[in-house]
């Protein structure tokens, strides 16, 4: 039962086609600009996230270099030993290849380790991360690491070993 005063009008409730679209067109501006950020912070932090396991083969080449005298696993300085990390993260999706190369022309005494992004990420357009023996940090850079001369490419999957593509789908 509802009761009016006269002059009074009867009030409506709720919200007009107006307010509604208004409303709805501020919200999709906010996540026009909100959205590649967002994207961009998640490249940054996989990138960083990648560099903290590739940390972590660093740290296996040291010990390694303490047990043995060099990095390398045969005195010709050639051949260095299996990595504990492959591929970064450690978890979930994996986005790098991690690798090792020859960091100095003294047989057996440097390393770089080399993470390539691997095609088909959200990490493919980011560059590699490199890390030498003094566990100096390069990120999106490419792969000679020096930073002359853009980015380094992807890697695509299908040209690594067999056992490491397993892990790549074991991680998905």
């Amino acid at each position: 039962m509802e009761f009016y005063c006269e002059g009074m009008m009867k009030r409506k409730l709720g919200f007009t086609l107006i307010e509604l679209l208004v409303a709805l067109g501020i919200t999709a501006v906010v996540l026009l600009l909100a959205v590649p950020s967002i994207r961009e912070r998640n490249k940054k932090v996989n990138l960083d996230t990648a560099a903290q396991v590739m940390l972590k083969d660093s740290q296996f080449m040291e010990k390694w270099f303490g047990l043995n005298g060099r990095y390398t696993s045969d005195a010709a300085g050639s051949n260095f030993p299996s990595l504990p990390y492959l591929l970064a993260p450690e978890s979930g999706v994996a986005l790098y290849y991690i690798s090792l190369k020859s960091g100095s022309s003294d047989s057996g005494n440097g390393y770089i380790l080399l993470g390539q992004p691997l095609c088909g990420t959200i990490q493919a357009d980011m560059g590699c991360i490199c890390i030498d023996q003094d566990a100096n940090v390069i990120k999106s850079t490419n792969s000679s690491c020096n930073n002359s001369g853009g980015l380094c490419s992807c890697i695509n999957s299908s040209s690594l070993s067999a056992a490491v593509q397993a892990k790549i789908v074991a991680q998905r």
